[in-house]
């Protein structure tokens, strides 16, 4: 009998096999797969969340912003994605923006990561009065956008758009008027402006340096973790920030089982305590952060 490997779960041991009758052994060889199968087929109901989402979750209920600082592979933009999605399904009405670096980089990883997540019955072209959604891996949502059958729209943009014309987010009114889910607006990935635009979006929702400095500046560890990658050091898991009503958490590569951490770990070994710090622990550094970090004017 041959079990599927998956990341997280685990066939029965040889001894727990040897101890079961035939047919409960059929009946959890069937459940196992059937688990896995409908996990790939609707992730959005039956996929495989990290329990890291969960607390970044919790803490929405409390904050008004989430900053998730995460090492290569941590499953930043997955949560992303899939926060944006469960926002736009569960909140009727929803006007939701998605920002990214370049076009390019918001079809291949954004729009993509979008797309995967939505419900299975979502997934088809759907080009009624009420609802448009088409999409290619190619060119991502037609239009940069969909709309769900229950109103809501998602919208993806990218940081340049924004600074050739900053009037995109006029009229907008970003989240739902009667959430049922975390009330969630805006989705910025790796954020490259300064101030303005998260400015601009807290006022419609009624990275540099320092926007990051800004969120961590005094910022209380209400969770820390044992780094493995750097002989135990203790690093921040969870912050809260003191000049801002936001959480800061950081996704650690090796809590993401799907995003290879063997080979993350391979390759930083024998690199320096600052670079593990940012591509495993999602820690900034000021020196890697700063392109000159010698120049004075």
């Amino acid at each position: 009998m041959k079990w599927r490997s998956h990341q997280i779960l685990t066939p029965p041991s040889e001894d727990e096999i040897a101890e079961m009758e035939p047919e409960e052994l059929m009946d959890i060889h069937r459940v196992y797969h059937e688990a896995i199968e409908n996990a790939e087929k609707d992730p959005f109901r039956y996929g495989f969340r990290l329990p890291h989402w969960g607390k970044a979750e919790e803490q929405l209920s409390e904050v008004t912003e989430i900053v998730a600082l995460g090492g290569n592979r941590s499953g930043k933009t997955q949560w992303g994605a899939f926060s944006i999605v469960r926002a736009a399904v569960e909140n009727p009405n929803s006007e939701i923006f998605c920002f990214a670096q370049t076009s390019e980089v918001s079809i291949r990883q954004q729009q993509s990561a979008v797309y995967d997540w939505l419900p299975a019955e979502l997934k088809t072209k759907q080009t009624s009065a009420g609802a448009y959604i088409s999409y290619t891996k190619k060119n991502g949502f037609t239009d940069g956008s969909l709309i769900l059958p229950n109103g809501s729209q998602i919208i993806f943009k990218t940081y340049s758009q924004y600074q050739n014309n900053p009037t995109i987010l006029e009229g907008a009114e970003l989240g739902s008027r009667s959430p049922v889910w975390h009330n969630v607006g805006v989705w910025l990935d790796e954020y490259l402006l300064g101030p303005e635009l998260i400015n601009t979006l807290r006022f419609r929702l009624a990275t540099r340096d320092e926007v990051i400095k800004e969120y961590l500046d005094s910022a209380s560890t209400i969770e820390s973790r044992s780094a493995e990658l750097l002989k135990g050091e203790i690093v921040p898991y969870i912050q809260r920030s003191k000049k801002r009503n936001a959480s800061i958490h950081y996704f650690h590569s090796q809590d993401n089982p799907f995003g290879g951490y063997d080979r993350i770990k391979e390759a930083l070994e024998g690199r320096t305590r600052e670079e593990i710090l940012i591509r495993a622990y999602g820690v900034p550094v000021k020196s890697q952060a700063t392109k000159f970090p010698k120049f004075n004017t």
